[in-house]
């Protein structure tokens, strides 16, 4: 087990679902979704944000955690 992994992976993934979390609760708040919105429009800057903010940092948490757990190392 490396927990400089399980601890890098818990990061990603806490912040994949607090951004989630922010996404449906207070919208207004995420400066960064406005921008895309203004830039790419409605449906395709919530698509990118959801994408970048949300459904990636799940993933690579998720990939971070079973790395830590089988001892695979980041660094």
């Amino acid at each position: 087990m490396n927990t400089t992994t399980l601890i890098i992976g818990a990061a990603v993934l806490l912040f994949g679902v607090y951004m989630t979390i922010m996404r449906y609760t207070r919208p207004q708040g995420l400066k960064k979704l406005e921008a895309l919105k203004d830039l790419f429009g409605d449906k395709t800057g919530n698509l990118i944000h959801m994408l970048a903010y949300s459904i990636m940092p799940l993933m690579a948490g998720g990939i971070f955690l079973l790395a830590g757990v089988k001892g695979i190392s980041l660094f």
